[in-house]
């Protein structure tokens, strides 16, 4: 059963520390699990890792019931906070995502929990990726 975030700020605060906690143990396990499997440095890993569990999330995501979708972007919000800044990429994917969901009016119960994680994301964007923070800000004005 997923969290019922009925729009209330203090409870989604509440649900994104409990997702960055989730997903800091995820990307541990995936991290561990390549160590076992291949000769990677640890920021191929980091970075394999993050980018695994974002495309699990963003396919489960599409087909998931609303309440279930709300959380997931809060998860990938999530993600991107515990990400080094080296993995840029997976952070801009990952807004690139969010920012979609959030101008899918007709998804109405996805673009709250969205327009939240995007904000995250925005603040967490490498510094040269202007013209990504640019996209998420007029989408979040909109």
């Amino acid at each position: 059963a997923s969290l019922q975030l009925s729009r209330n700020i203090l409870l989604v605060l509440m649900a994104l520390q409990s997702w960055k906690g989730f997903v800091r143990r995820w990307m541990k396990a995936y991290t561990l699990s390549y160590d076992a499997k291949a000769q990677l440095s640890v920021l191929d890993k980091t970075s394999k890792a993050a980018s695994d569990i974002l495309k699990s999330m963003m396919a489960i995501a599409d087909e998931a019931i609303p309440r279930a979708a709300e959380n997931i972007a809060l998860a990938i919000g999530a993600l991107c906070v515990v990400l080094p800044p080296s993995v840029h990429t997976v952070k801009s994917a990952a807004s690139k995502f969010l920012l979609e969901w959030l101008l899918q009016h007709e998804q109405e119960h996805r673009q709250w929990s969205a327009a939240i994680s995007l904000g995250l994301i925005s603040s967490c964007l490498h510094v040269t990726d202007h013209k990504q923070r640019y996209h998420n800000i007029t989408g979040l004005l909109e």
